[in-house]
C-alpha cells in the first residue's frame, strides 16, 4: 500500500486533492445538491431543534484563557 511508505502523507494529499478538484468541477452537481439542502433543512420543525454547547468528556471546562476561573 502506497500510504504506508516513506511519502505517504504526499499520496495521501494528492489524492484527497484530486477528489476536491473532481467535486469542484462538477458545479451542476454541486448546486443540485444545494438545492436538495436546502429543501430539506426548511422541512425541519424548528421546535424539535436540539443543539449540544459542550461536553465534560473534552475537558474544555479546564481550559484557562487567561480570565480567571469562570
Amino acid at each position: 500500500m502506497r500510504l504506508i511508505d516513506e511519502d505517504g502523507f504526499i499520496v495521501a494529499a494528492n489524492l484527497i486533492g484530486g477528489t476536491i478538484q473532481e467535486k469542484i468541477g462538477r458545479k451542476k452537481e454541486i448546486w443540485e445538491g444545494l438545492e436538495r439542502w436546502y429543501q430539506n433543512i426548511s422541512s425541519i420543525n424548528i421546535e424539535r431543534i436540539v443543539g449540544v454547547a459542550g461536553s465534560p468528556r473534552f475537558a474544555v471546562y479546564d481550559i484557562d484563557f487567561g480570565l480567571g476561573k469562570l
